[in-house]
Protein backbone atom coordinates (compact mmCIF):
# COMPACT_ATOMS: atom_id res chain seq x y z
CA UNK A 1 0.00 0.00 0.00
CA UNK A 2 2.83 2.43 0.84
CA UNK A 3 4.34 1.81 -2.59
CA UNK A 4 1.13 3.13 -4.17
CA UNK A 5 0.64 5.92 -1.59
CA UNK A 6 4.14 6.90 -0.42
CA UNK A 7 2.91 9.76 1.78
CA UNK A 8 0.77 7.60 4.07
CA UNK A 9 3.63 7.23 6.52
CA UNK A 10 4.05 11.02 6.68
CA UNK A 11 2.94 12.07 10.15
CA UNK A 12 2.01 15.61 9.12
CA UNK A 13 -0.24 14.28 6.37
CA UNK A 14 -1.83 11.90 8.89
CA UNK A 15 -2.66 14.93 11.05
CA UNK A 16 -4.31 16.58 8.05
CA UNK A 17 -6.28 13.43 7.17
CA UNK A 18 -7.33 13.12 10.81
CA UNK A 19 -8.55 16.70 10.82
CA UNK A 20 -10.48 16.31 7.57
CA UNK A 21 -12.26 13.20 8.81
CA UNK A 22 -12.95 14.27 12.39
CA UNK A 23 -14.11 17.78 11.46
CA UNK A 24 -16.65 16.57 8.90
CA UNK A 25 -20.05 16.85 10.57
CA UNK A 26 -21.49 14.51 7.93
CA UNK A 27 -19.34 11.70 9.34
CA UNK A 28 -21.45 11.60 12.49
CA UNK A 29 -19.69 8.84 14.39
CA UNK A 30 -16.18 10.11 13.61
CA UNK A 31 -17.04 13.71 14.48
CA UNK A 32 -18.70 12.69 17.75
CA UNK A 33 -15.53 10.82 18.69
CA UNK A 34 -13.37 13.93 18.37
CA UNK A 35 -15.66 16.94 18.58
CA UNK A 36 -17.96 15.88 21.43
CA UNK A 37 -16.70 12.97 23.51
CA UNK A 38 -13.25 14.28 24.46
CA UNK A 39 -14.64 17.68 25.40
CA UNK A 40 -16.64 16.07 28.17
CA UNK A 41 -13.75 14.13 29.71
CA UNK A 42 -10.38 12.70 28.77
CA UNK A 43 -11.33 9.09 29.51
CA UNK A 44 -14.24 7.62 27.59
CA UNK A 45 -16.04 4.34 28.21
CA UNK A 46 -17.47 3.08 24.95
CA UNK A 47 -19.85 0.89 26.92
CA UNK A 48 -21.69 4.07 28.00
CA UNK A 49 -21.79 5.71 24.61
CA UNK A 50 -25.49 5.34 23.73
CA UNK A 51 -26.52 8.56 25.48
CA UNK A 52 -24.12 10.66 23.43
CA UNK A 53 -25.15 8.94 20.22
CA UNK A 54 -28.83 9.45 21.03
CA UNK A 55 -28.32 13.22 21.12
CA UNK A 56 -26.58 13.06 17.73
CA UNK A 57 -29.54 11.91 15.70
CA UNK A 58 -33.24 11.40 16.28
CA UNK A 59 -33.47 9.52 12.97
CA UNK A 60 -31.58 6.41 14.05
CA UNK A 61 -33.35 3.22 15.06
CA UNK A 62 -32.84 1.66 18.48
CA UNK A 63 -30.81 -1.15 16.87
CA UNK A 64 -28.51 1.39 15.21
CA UNK A 65 -28.04 3.31 18.46
CA UNK A 66 -27.36 0.29 20.61
CA UNK A 67 -25.41 -1.97 18.25
CA UNK A 68 -24.31 -0.52 14.91
CA UNK A 69 -23.22 2.99 15.96
CA UNK A 70 -21.10 1.83 18.94
CA UNK A 71 -19.49 -0.82 16.71
CA UNK A 72 -18.65 1.84 14.11
CA UNK A 73 -17.27 4.10 16.83
CA UNK A 74 -15.05 1.27 18.10
CA UNK A 75 -13.81 0.82 14.53
CA UNK A 76 -12.95 4.52 14.24
CA UNK A 77 -11.15 4.47 17.59
CA UNK A 78 -9.21 1.36 16.58
CA UNK A 79 -7.77 3.40 13.67
CA UNK A 80 -6.04 5.50 16.37
CA UNK A 81 -4.94 2.72 18.68
CA UNK A 82 -3.90 -0.03 16.26
CA UNK A 83 -4.04 1.18 12.68
CA UNK A 84 -3.23 4.10 10.36
CA UNK A 85 -3.55 6.96 12.87
CA UNK A 86 -1.75 5.26 15.78
CA UNK A 87 1.48 7.30 15.18
CA UNK A 88 -0.47 10.42 16.26
CA UNK A 89 -0.79 9.08 19.82
CA UNK A 90 -4.21 10.69 20.18
CA UNK A 91 -5.97 7.78 21.87
CA UNK A 92 -4.70 5.22 24.37
CA UNK A 93 -6.58 2.01 25.13
CA UNK A 94 -6.76 2.00 28.92
CA UNK A 95 -8.40 -1.42 29.14
CA UNK A 96 -11.69 -3.12 28.38
CA UNK A 97 -13.99 -0.54 26.81
CA UNK A 98 -12.10 2.45 28.25
CA UNK A 99 -10.00 4.81 26.16
CA UNK A 100 -8.09 7.94 27.03
CA UNK A 101 -7.99 10.91 24.65
CA UNK A 102 -4.54 12.49 24.86
CA UNK A 103 -3.77 16.20 24.48
CA UNK A 104 -0.77 18.12 23.14
CA UNK A 105 0.96 14.90 22.07
CA UNK A 106 2.96 16.34 19.19
CA UNK A 107 4.20 19.40 17.38
CA UNK A 108 2.10 19.68 14.24
CA UNK A 109 3.95 21.14 11.22
CA UNK A 110 3.01 24.78 10.50
CA UNK A 111 1.84 24.13 6.93
CA UNK A 112 -0.40 21.32 8.20
CA UNK A 113 -1.88 23.80 10.69
CA UNK A 114 -2.44 26.26 7.86
CA UNK A 115 -4.04 23.66 5.63
CA UNK A 116 -6.33 22.55 8.47
CA UNK A 117 -7.27 26.14 9.30
CA UNK A 118 -8.27 26.69 5.68
CA UNK A 119 -10.28 23.46 5.58
CA UNK A 120 -12.08 24.66 8.73
CA UNK A 121 -12.70 28.09 7.25
CA UNK A 122 -13.94 26.66 3.94
CA UNK A 123 -16.26 24.14 5.62
CA UNK A 124 -17.83 26.32 8.29
CA UNK A 125 -17.08 29.97 7.38
CA UNK A 126 -16.78 29.97 3.57
CA UNK A 127 -15.23 33.12 2.17
CA UNK A 128 -14.32 34.55 5.58
CA UNK A 129 -11.07 36.57 5.31
CA UNK A 130 -10.31 36.05 9.01
CA UNK A 131 -11.21 33.90 12.01
CA UNK A 132 -11.24 34.68 15.72
CA UNK A 133 -8.46 32.87 17.57
CA UNK A 134 -10.73 31.63 20.42
CA UNK A 135 -12.85 29.99 17.71
CA UNK A 136 -9.76 28.28 16.26
CA UNK A 137 -8.78 27.07 19.72
CA UNK A 138 -12.08 25.55 20.84
CA UNK A 139 -14.91 26.14 18.36
CA UNK A 140 -16.97 23.23 17.11
CA UNK A 141 -14.85 21.22 14.64
CA UNK A 142 -11.95 23.68 15.02
CA UNK A 143 -8.35 22.55 14.51
CA UNK A 144 -7.49 23.25 18.15
CA UNK A 145 -10.33 21.05 19.33
CA UNK A 146 -9.87 18.22 16.80
CA UNK A 147 -6.06 18.22 17.26
CA UNK A 148 -6.61 18.36 21.07
CA UNK A 149 -4.16 21.24 21.44
CA UNK A 150 -4.44 23.76 24.26
CA UNK A 151 -4.62 27.51 23.73
CA UNK A 152 -0.88 28.04 24.24
CA UNK A 153 -0.03 25.43 21.59
CA UNK A 154 -2.51 26.87 19.10
CA UNK A 155 -1.22 30.42 19.60
CA UNK A 156 2.36 29.23 19.22
CA UNK A 157 1.48 27.56 15.90
CA UNK A 158 -0.31 30.71 14.71
CA UNK A 159 2.68 32.86 15.67
CA UNK A 160 4.96 30.57 13.65
CA UNK A 161 2.68 30.94 10.63
CA UNK A 162 2.63 34.72 11.14
CA UNK A 163 6.43 34.90 11.40
CA UNK A 164 6.74 32.85 8.21
CA UNK A 165 4.43 35.30 6.41
CA UNK A 166 1.77 32.64 5.76
CA UNK A 167 -1.04 34.48 7.57
CA UNK A 168 -1.43 37.53 9.80
CA UNK A 169 -2.12 37.37 13.53
CA UNK A 170 -3.98 40.52 14.59
CA UNK A 171 -4.15 41.19 18.31
CA UNK A 172 -4.21 44.98 18.51
CA UNK A 173 -7.15 47.38 18.80
CA UNK A 174 -9.36 44.78 20.44
CA UNK A 175 -8.74 42.18 17.72
CA UNK A 176 -7.79 38.58 18.43
CA UNK A 177 -7.88 36.96 15.04
CA UNK A 178 -5.95 35.57 12.11
CA UNK A 179 -6.27 36.95 8.60
CA UNK A 180 -5.69 34.65 5.65
CA UNK A 181 -3.88 35.43 2.42
CA UNK A 182 -6.22 35.46 -0.57
CA UNK A 183 -4.17 33.20 -2.81
CA UNK A 184 -3.54 30.43 -0.26
CA UNK A 185 -5.78 27.35 -0.26
CA UNK A 186 -5.71 24.31 1.97
CA UNK A 187 -4.50 22.26 -0.99
CA UNK A 188 -1.67 24.65 -1.85
CA UNK A 189 -0.53 24.64 1.80
CA UNK A 190 -0.60 20.83 1.87
CA UNK A 191 1.29 20.67 -1.42
CA UNK A 192 4.02 23.00 -0.13
CA UNK A 193 4.27 20.86 3.01
CA UNK A 194 4.68 17.63 1.02
CA UNK A 195 7.31 19.26 -1.17
CA UNK A 196 9.27 20.10 1.95
CA UNK A 197 8.80 23.84 1.52
CA UNK A 198 8.38 26.18 4.46
CA UNK A 199 6.17 28.69 2.61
Amino acid sequence: MLAESPYLDNKGLLWLFHYMLASNASLVIWSIAFNELPVRKAEVDLGEITQVLTSASDKWSELTLKKKAPAELRGAIRCYTEEIFSPLDLITHVGGTKYEFNSNTAIIPPLVWLSSLLVYRDQYYPGAPSLEIPLIVDGNFSPGRIFRQNQASVRKALDELHNAGLLSVEVRSGLDQVRFKRDTTWLSAATHYLKGESR
